[in-house]
């Protein structure tokens, strides 16, 4: 059965609910907003009530008088909630606000972002002399040199195109690992590398990729529709590969 609580709304029936803030300290003025409520009509007199159901949420706004100072307010709850049958509850709440918390975060955020930002790029310098990065490495600083048969702008827009796929790649990842954390998914980066099943399809696909590379077979794409002819010929006048 559900517990339903009467809004701060008052009906023809009904304890409306009450919510007074007492022994304030450090707080200039605040706000309360109340959630819309549910209106119910009573046969056979037709009585009107307003209610809560459910998950209601009510929301104090507070301003402090000094914003590096915490609030301390004590909240006065009085309202009427029937499920088998109606009664008239109260209750009081002690709390502390604290507004610098949110200033102090900023800072220590910034610091921790700068020192992932440090210690990321020094972990990519040491990760591209890895055995499976400096093979594609060095299969773009051969297609750096085959550029130089193109003009500068050329070279620069290639490498302006690989910079690009790779960042869009990564936050491509990024993203669908945080929308799959929001679900509830506990995922994360380098989890897959423990599944049996995705580490035999990785060393297919590598056995393919090593053998395209040594010239024992090669893999002729017809590519049709205007779009694709006119990024083919854009790759092609780029020299990216």
């Amino acid at each position: 059965m559900v517990i339903t609580i009467y809004s701060n709304k008052k009906g023809n029936i009904g304890y409306p609910f009450h919510l007074t803030l007492t022994n304030i300290s450090n707080l200039s003025t605040y706000k309360i907003f109340f959630p819309e409520a549910l209106t119910i009509k009573t046969n056979p007199h037709q009585s009107i009530s307003y209610v809560y159901e459910k998950n209601a949420r009510i929301i104090v706004e507070l301003k402090p008088v000094d914003p590096q100072k915490s609030i301390k307010v004590q909240l006065h709850l009085e309202y009427g909630a029937c499920k088998s049958f109606c009664a008239i509850f109260s209750k009081q709440i002690n709390h502390t606000f604290e507004p610098s918390r949110a200033q102090k975060f900023t800072y220590s955020h910034l610091k921790e972002l700068l020192l992932m930002v440090i210690f990321g790029t020094i972990g990519g310098l040491f990760f591209s002399f890895m055995p499976c990065v400096l093979p594609v490495l060095s299969i773009k600083i051969f297609s750096i040199v085959k550029s130089k048969k193109f003009d500068n702008n050329t070279a620069k827009m290639g490498l302006l195109f690989t910079i690009a796929g790779v960042i869009s790649t990564f936050a491509v990842l990024a993203t669908v690992v945080i929308s799959l954390r929001n679900l509830g998914r506990l995922v994360g980066w380098g989890m897959h590398f423990h599944e049996p099943i995705f580490l035999m399809i990785l060393v297919i696909v590598l056995i393919f990729f090593t053998n395209n590379l040594w010239g024992n077979f090669a893999i002729n794409l017809k590519v049709q529709g205007k779009i694709l002819d006119k990024l083919v010929k854009l790759v092609k006048k780029t020299g990216v590969t």
